[in-house]
């Protein structure tokens, strides 16, 4: 890739990099205009008489293995070329002292030889008046754009200085009055044969060949591909690159590891660190991608953002980003990036994504169809700095949270919304239960259920989307004498619900409503109320919050409980779209409710024994 070093079109002054001898800043005359469009003579040039040595000297010059040089060249009056007396006008450069180019250069009499050929698009005048001396006879003029003759272009060079010396030498030689020559619009480039190109593991990066390689134009010739094991390489279309083949745009895609992450902790990917993979242009000049690919994604701004479209390379895109935030197949595999639309495994990956971002607990029968692509949300919640990821706990992964039954629990998966929330909790949990309650129901927060490895269906109605949470709390999810959060009383082998009093029972009285009253002194109109009867019936619990009392036999304490749901719902970066328990004193807390379900035994479930939070995703940030 060529790198500029030095460049000076000498409109106001002579750079200090240049020596010029007796040379000197002159206008340009009527060469002005001459030379392609935005390399032209205009204003002033350094004009040197014969003889004269004008020296340019760089230093500290980037590693290169080449170096390129530009000029636009002013053969002016009567140079007299190749020839018998009065003869020997040489034009002769030298880099570090060693001779790159030597011609003469002859505008007198149409005799008079010129030993340099210029290529095509070198040659912008020859033997015209442009202004010097003119015109006619010996007095003609002349014009080249050197910069253009392919000699001038990866001329051998490593060293970190760089000497360059132009002057016309020979017998002929005459005064500036007499004959001159000048240039304009210098610059010096190296060059390094290769472009570094940086990227992120969970992009499908873009390759401009000729933006990263400064070439013009061109379809360069691949030569070799990229380190298998690193990544790999896809035209426009989606398709494999291959060898001999001719590209202008290519894209990378590094292989990313897809597999479920455990939450909080760096997958390594196989695609991070470096890499290249060689191309050919049409001067038959070899060129080198270099690839530095760093772990992180694109967001919405950058030019390697996720393509939402349906064709290949979109499907690429939408793979390789899925597959880094760690959503799997149907089966709970790691998603193939290969491009393909597969709905058991790009499609089911989509699904799931969709799911999390939409913030539905289903996405089997819910409300969001499965049609293996992205959503409207989907689209745009990818490019997000803060898209979720797909994660899995296990025994120490959150600090001060306990499994049930552990690394052996199936329902341990889920988003990593839901997990910085549970972390956040978990923590608070245990200082506040073991700083202000002498005899917590539990010293350390303990989760029974989130979801299945892949999502989807699994054994509750809900939790398909990992964005569900079951806290164990003190009491049973299914009827026990004595086992519920509320307090019960045994009165001839049958459980009562307690009153606040001591020896009291709450009962149902012939109106409906209910009461707690002694168990000596109940009417004969009013029935006791079963501890069976109340037990995931949302409106008796909510009819009786104000009688019952905290059951000392599971070590239930409803301020800790409150304190356990403030725990979520107080934390900000991501919220709680509902809460759900069976206490009807947490009931006046924002959005805490009962919620029962229909099991799959078809009996009516509500959550007892454990709270169900469900998280609200949080505002994408781009």
């Amino acid at each position: 890739m060529a790198k500029s070093v030095f460049s000076t079109n000498f409109d106001s002054s002579v750079p200090a990099q240049i020596n010029p001898g007796q040379a000197s800043l002159t206008g340009v005359q009527l060469f002005s205009g001459l030379g392609p469009q935005g390399n032209q003579f205009a204003n002033q040039f350094l004009r040197s008489a014969t003889g004269n040595v004008v020296t340019l000297t760089l230093q500290d010059l980037p590693t290169h293995t080449t170096i390129d040089l530009d000029f636009l060249f002013a053969a002016i009056d009567s140079l007299d070329g190749t020839g018998q007396f009065p003869s020997g006008d040489f034009f002769k450069i030298t880099l570090d002292g060693q001779q790159i180019f030597r011609e003469s250069f002859a505008n007198s009499e149409p005799s008079r030889i010129q030993s340099y050929s210029p290529p095509a698009g070198v040659e912008l005048a020859r033997r015209q008046n442009l202004g010097f001396s003119g015109p006619g006879g010996y007095y003609t003029d002349s014009a080249y754009n050197l910069g253009a003759d392919p000699r001038f272009r990866n001329i051998p060079h490593t060293a970190s200085t760089a000497t360059f010396t132009f002057q016309i030498e020979g017998e002929g030689i005459q005064s500036l009055a007499d004959e001159s020559w000048a240039m304009d619009n210098l610059k010096v480039s190296v060059n390094a044969g290769s472009a570094e190109v940086k990227g992120l593991v969970g992009d499908v990066i873009r390759i401009d060949l000729n933006q990263e390689l400064e070439q013009q134009n061109q379809s360069l010739i691949l030569k070799s591909l990229p380190d298998s094991q690193k990544g790999r390489l896809v035209d426009e279309q989606g398709r494999g690159g291959v060898i001999g083949s001719r590209y202008s745009i290519l894209y990378y895609v590094p292989n990313v590891d897809g597999s479920i992450g455990e939450y909080g902790k760096s997958k390594s990917h196989r695609g991070i660190g470096t890499a290249s993979f060689k191309l050919q242009n049409q001067q038959g000049e070899d060129l080198s991608i270099d690839l530095d690919i760093k772990d992180g994604f694109s967001t919405f701004s950058g030019v390697n953002a996720v393509k939402t479209g349906n064709g290949q390379l979109d499907i690429y895109t939408q793979e390789q980003r899925l597959a880094y935030l760690g959503f799997p197949q149907k089966n709970g595999n790691a998603l193939i990036v290969d491009g393909k639309d597969n709905g058991n495994e790009f499609g089911w990956a989509a699904d799931l994504f969709d799911g999390v971002v939409n913030g539905v607990n289903k996405i089997q029968g819910g409300s969001l169809p499965l049609d293996n692509k992205l959503s409207f949300l989907g689209q745009s919640v990818i490019n997000a700095s803060n898209a979720p990821r797909w994660n899995e706990i296990r025994i120490g992964t959150i600090p001060f949270l306990d499994i049930f039954r552990g690394n052996l629990q199936t329902e341990r998966f889920g988003s990593d919304w839901a997990f910085k929330a549970l972390e956040n909790a978990a923590s608070l949990y245990y200082y506040v239960a073991n700083s202000s309650y002498s005899n917590p129901f539990t010293t350390r927060l303990q989760t029974n259920a989130i979801t299945i490895k892949s999502g989807g269906d699994n054994s509750h109605t809900g939790h398909e989307t990992g964005l569900e949470i079951d806290i164990e709390t003190p009491g049973m999810d299914t009827y026990v004498v004595g086992g519920n959060f509320f307090k019960e009383i045994e009165i001839n082998n049958i459980s009562y619900v307690a009153g606040q009093e001591q020896n009291s029972v709450v009962v149902r009285m012939p109106d409906g409503t209910y009461d707690d009253v002694p168990q000596n002194a109940i009417p004969s109109n009013a029935r006791m109320l079963k501890g069976s009867e109340a037990f995931n019936r949302e409106n008796i619990l909510r009819d009786i919050s104000e009688l019952i009392v905290d059951n000392p036999s599971v070590n239930y304490d409803l301020s800790l409980m409150r304190s356990t749901i403030n725990t979520f719902l107080n934390y900000q970066p991501i919220g709680v779209k509902k809460i759900y328990f069976n206490d009807p004193r947490t009931w006046d807390m924002p959005n805490v409710e009962f919620s029962g379900w229909v099991s799959t035994n078809g009996n009516q479930q509500g959550h007892n024994g454990h709270m169900h939070v469900w998280i609200q995703p949080p505002t994408p940030i781009f």
